[in-house]
């Protein structure tokens, strides 16, 4: 359900990527800003683990500071949208 919200609320697709992760989906924050998240889910003793990937031409279209405090922005969304899907804990 959570990465379903992801895909409505940032306009994402669901594609097929070299990484080899469980769930991956490409977001659409911004014009022209496309962000690659990769997710693994939990297996054995590792922790499940997600990872975001910018394009390389993200700071041709937007400066290296707004794209760090995008990426910011958008981890802390996911760190809120996960606690509303039960699948965090409060700090």
């Amino acid at each position: 359900d959570l990465f379903e919200d992801l895909i409505h609320i940032f306009n994402g697709e669901k594609v097929n990527s070299a990484y080899e992760s469980d769930i991956t989906l490409v977001l659409h924050p911004l014009p022209r800003v496309p962000i690659l998240i990769c997710y693994w889910n939990p297996d054995g003793e590792l922790k499940s683990d997600l990872n975001l990937f910018f394009d390389s031409s993200a700071t041709d279209n937007l400066g290296i500071e707004a794209v760090y405090y995008l990426g910011t922005g958008i981890t802390r969304m996911f760190g809120k949208l996960a606690l509303r899907h039960g699948l965090a804990s409060t700090p």
